[in-house]
């Protein structure tokens, strides 16, 4: 039997497919506690939410169906008939089970729990998209970086084996390449080989080929701290731009949100 769980301002509740609610956990009455609950009901399982289903689980309820995908909801069916129930008929739901009195005081209890709503999405996303612009700015700059120090990499090995620079024009496995094998004779790469008996290039002794494998090793570092701010930033821009991120990709939605100075300044920029 299907069980559905949905969750709005004044709590979560539990149903099944006769649109029956079977359980109810409200909120507390503080519109503050409210309004960040229900903010991270869509973004996780919530505790409330957790529990209500630990319990329907002793009871034999089995399946669980969420509303909003999100991580730890293995079951969703968006727009269910259950939530379609709760949200038109809540207001009498909230009389009835004494969240609030009468009409007046929901009203006025979904007006201040709609305000530090917004409050919460913005403290959110003017937070979140400060980071976006640091993030980039910080990938930014390790490009430049890894430009320079992978211009200075080629330069050193090509006095080794100058055909490589010709023949790898990406900077990353170029760097790679150094790290892994060092000594030109060593290389084991097809389009390599039939080049570094032939090579123009001077033999180095052993320190030297050690000395330009760790200048390689450290530039892999930085690459690989570059695609670790790349999935952070895109981590970030899913949860506060996910339209933008679709639209215009992870990087370019980064850049004109740094561009803007601002995802809400971008937004006026749009709408103007």
């Amino acid at each position: 039997m299907k069980t559905f769980i949905v969750t709005t301002f004044i709590g979560t509740f539990a149903g099944n497919e006769q649109n029956k609610i079977i359980m109810f956990r409200p909120f507390p009455r503080d519109p503050e506690k409210m309004a960040e609950k229900l903010k991270l009901s869509e973004m996780e399982v919530t505790q409330e939410e957790k529990s209500m289903m630990q319990e329907l689980w002793k009871k034999g309820y089995k399946e669980f169906i969420f509303s909003v995908r999100k991580p730890g909801a293995k079951h969703v069916e968006a727009s269910n008939l259950f939530e379609k129930f709760v949200r038109e008929n809540l207001r009498k739901i909230a009389i009835e089970r004494n969240v609030v009195k009468d009409q007046v005081e929901f009203n006025q209890l979904l007006t201040n729990v709609n305000i530090e709503s917004t409050k919460v999405k913005i403290k959110k996303s003017i937070s979140r998209d400060i980071l976006i612009i640091n993030a980039n700015a910080a990938i930014e700059e390790l490009d430049k970086s890894l430009n320079i120090f992978v211009e200075r990499l080629r330069e050193w090995y090509s006095n080794h084996f100058p055909e490589m620079d010709r023949i790898i024009s990406d900077h990353e496995k170029f760097a790679k390449i150094i790290s892994n094998f060092g000594d030109r004779k060593k290389i084991d790469v097809p389009e390599l080989n039939p080049l570094k008996e032939k090579s123009s290039g001077i033999d180095l002794q052993e320190e030297d080929i050690r000395a330009i494998q760790l200048y390689s090793s450290k530039i892999l570092e930085l690459y690989k701290l570059k695609e670790d701010l790349e999935k952070y930033e895109e981590k970030i821009l899913r949860e506060i731009a996910p339209n933008l991120k679709e639209l215009a990709g992870t990087s370019l939605a980064a850049k004109l949100i740094s561009k803007a100075g601002g995802l809400d300044k971008l937004s006026r920029m749009a709408a103007s």
